[in-house]
């Protein structure tokens, strides 16, 4: 019997429940699609009332975790910590407002079949999918990129060393939904745009792509997140 690998599809949210309740139909309906796949959802402290729609939901799909105590939104943390929760063998990071559209989850199982075994939505390169295993091998996302940044570039370019090319997926199959800047930049600690906290966290990108690193965090704990 063909036995196929689970694709757990990961978000870290913070107060973006307007924007789940808009996703979630689709990622559940994609996940009843070409299953096994597992939707997990990383609660960063959230006020406006996410625990009580998973709990209408009532999904045995999705993990659902709760982080206490989180008074600053964190990029990079959300997407490890809410990505190390996936138990698939291959694990998908993605935003709180991108909706997969039918057949993503069978294009990202093609293209593992096929060989490549991570990549990412085109024009949307925050959606990234890669084996837990080789996630875990790099150590996730530089924890340095705290704000809005190129976070994902940096990612892409390590993976393209560790795996070597990638499989860019057509942009038709997920639809980010509108989301306001303003709002997305709600939570962090320090005010800004999106546009002067990626100047800020350019300077990270520019030294690991000088020094060439491949694994980040070294010499510190990731992908825990306590206050």
């Amino acid at each position: 019997m063909d036995v196929r690998q689970t694709i757990s599809l990961c978000s870290p949210v913070m107060n973006r429940l307007d924007d789940l309740r808009q996703c979630m139909p689709a990622r559940i309906a994609e996940a009843n699609a070409s299953p096994p796949v597992e939707l997990c959802i990383l609660d960063c402290s959230s006020t406006d009332g996410l625990l009580d729609y998973i709990n209408e939901l009532d999904n045995p799909l999705i993990t659902y975790r709760y982080l206490p105590g989180i008074k600053y939104w964190h990029m990079a943390k959300g997407k490890n910590v809410a990505t190390l929760m996936g138990s698939g063998d291959y694990v998908v990071t993605m935003g709180a407002d991108d909706a997969p559209q039918p057949g993503f989850i069978d294009a990202i199982r093609l293209a593992i079949d096929i060989g490549y075994r991570w990549g990412y939505v085109d024009k949307l390169c925050s959606c990234i999918y890669y084996p837990k295993s080789e996630f875990i091998g790099v150590r996730g996302y530089d924890e340095r990129f705290e704000f809005y940044g190129p976070e994902d570039r940096d990612m892409q370019r390590r993976m393209r060393m560790m795996l070597g090319p990638e499989c860019i997926l057509p942009n038709s199959l997920l639809k980010n939904i509108y989301t306001p800047d303003t709002k997305k930049v709600a939570n962090y600690r320090i005010k800004g745009t999106k546009h002067s906290f990626s100047r800020m966290m350019r300077k990270y990108y520019l030294e690991n792509v000088v020094d060439n690193v491949l694994v980040a965090n070294a010499g510190e704990d990731w992908g825990t997140w306590t206050h």
